[in-house]
């Protein structure tokens, strides 16, 4: 017996494995294509562009939380050489003079270490809420220098057409 009947969690299904086999589309399709199956679907475009504007903000918020742990780790490696140059150039120091600061090296190389370690596991093993939170950040930053760019950019605009 045929159904006729579906569930929305089946028609999701069933449309991407139309358009799944569906030889013609290729591999991307546009969003003018996207609009036009729409319309054949009795979809509003409305819904289609707030799906879009979705799935580019997830997107979005995805390649935000890769580029923010990747800076994390870059942070660590910098403390790393930081730390790795100046407890050297503190030990040599400590053995050159007559003053014994060998003690002195010991105490501040072994807190320094602490600190390290804890910024180790901060940088390749972060919370995913503190992941979530950097990849907000660097998004809001983004944001706000495109308005400032747009801002500098009317400027100019504005000196450029009062100088004619």
């Amino acid at each position: 017996m045929e159904r006729n009947i579906f569930s929305q969690d089946e028609v999701q299904a069933i449309l991407k494995l139309a358009l799944e086999r569906k030889k013609t589309i290729g591999e991307f399709v546009t969003k003018d294509e996207l609009l036009q199956i729409a319309r054949e679907l009795n979809i509003e475009p409305i819904y289609i562009e707030q799906a879009i504007e979705n799935l580019n903000s997830q997107f979005e918020f995805e390649q935000a939380k890769k580029i923010w742990k990747k800076k994390r780790k870059s942070k660590f490696f910098e403390h790393l050489v930081t730390f790795v140059a100046t407890n050297f150039a503190f030990f040599v120091f400590s053995l050159l003079v007559k003053i014994s600061l060998f003690k002195v090296f010991l105490i501040v190389t072994a807190f320094w270490s602490i600190g390290l370690i804890i910024d180790f596991f901060k940088s390749f093993f972060p919370s995913e809420d503190e992941v979530e939170k950097g990849a907000n950040k660097l998004i809001r930053s983004k944001k706000w220098k495109k308005i400032y760019n747009s801002f500098v950019d009317y400027l100019a605009e504005t000196v450029k057409k009062i100088n004619l």
